[in-house]
C-alpha cells in the first residue's frame, strides 16, 4: 500500500487553492513548504484558519520568509511545523523561513518581517541535531546554495549567499538525505543531487510522493 504525502508549493495566502489542494489529498494529509501567507492584511489569516480547521485530515505547514514569525506562533501553532522540528515516525526535519531579495521594497511589520530567516545561533543547534540524527528525508522552503546554483544556474537570486542557503549548504555536505522537499523558488524540479533526490514543488501547485519508494 502507498505511503503517500501531498507537498504543496508556496500559495501566499490564497485559501481558495490552498483549500482545493488540501481537501483532496492522497490519505487526508498534507505539508506545506513554506510562504503559507500568514500575517498580510490583505491576504486575511482568518481564512487559512478556517480552511485548516474545516478540512479532514492532517494538513500543517513549515514557514518561509512571507510568514509572520510573532503570528505563527500565537494563531497558528496547531498547524505549524516549528524550525528544526523532526518528527520521528516519518524520520522527516523540518527547517523553515529564507532571505527577502527584495526585501528593500517591502515595509516591516506589513509583508516583511526581520526575523524571515532563523538566527545564526539557532540555526547552529539545528544543523548539530540534524547530524546527529541523519533524517531520512528533509523539508525546508529554500535549497543548500550549491543545489539552488545548480537546479537554478543563471537565476538572480543565485547572486546572493544569505545564512538560510549556507547553513542549508552546511547540512547536505554532512548529510545527504534520501529525498529533500523545498519551495521558495517558485518553478518545479526534480533532480538528483549526489545520494539525495530535490525534488521544488512550484507555487500554486503540489506534489504527491510515495515515501516508500525512498
Amino acid at each position: 500500500m502507498a505511503n503517500y504525502m501531498r507537498f504543496i508549493g508556496d500559495t501566499h495566502g490564497k485559501s481558495i487553492i490552498l483549500e482545493d489542494m488540501m481537501r483532496f489529498a492522497p490519505d487526508e494529509r498534507s505539508i506545506h513548504v513554506g510562504d503559507f501567507g500568514v500575517g498580510f492584511p490583505k491576504k486575511g489569516d482568518e481564512k487559512l484558519r478556517n480552511v485548516l480547521n474545516t478540512v479532514n485530515g492532517d494538513h500543517k505547514f513549515i514557514r518561509g520568509n512571507h510568514d509572520c514569525l510573532f503570528k505563527l506562533k500565537h494563531h497558528f501553532k496547531d498547524h505549524w511545523i516549528t524550525d528544526g522540528h523532526y518528527d520521528e515516525t516519518l524520520d522527516m526535519m523540518f527547517i523553515g523561513g529564507a532571505w527577502s531579495i527584495d526585501w528593500m521594497y517591502r515595509t516591516p511589520g506589513k509583508d516583511w518581517w526581520h526575523d524571515e530567516q532563523i538566527h545564526e545561533k539557532f540555526f547552529d543547534k539545528i544543523i548539530k541535531r540534524y547530524c546527529e540524527i541523519k533524517p531520512k528525508f528533509v523539508v525546508t522552503h529554500d535549497l543548500p546554495a550549491s543545489v539552488s546554483y545548480e537546479m537554478f544556474g543563471g537565476h538572480y537570486r543565485t547572486m546572493y549567499e544569505n545564512n538560510t542557503n549556507f547553513c542549508l549548504e552546511k547540512m547536505f555536505k554532512a548529510h545527504q538525505p534520501a529525498l529533500w522537499c523545498a519551495g521558495h523558488w517558485h518553478d518545479k524540479r526534480n533532480w538528483n543531487i549526489g545520494s539525495t533526490n530535490f525534488i521544488v514543488v512550484p507555487m500554486d501547485k503540489c506534489v504527491d510522493i510515495d515515501l516508500d519508494n525512498y
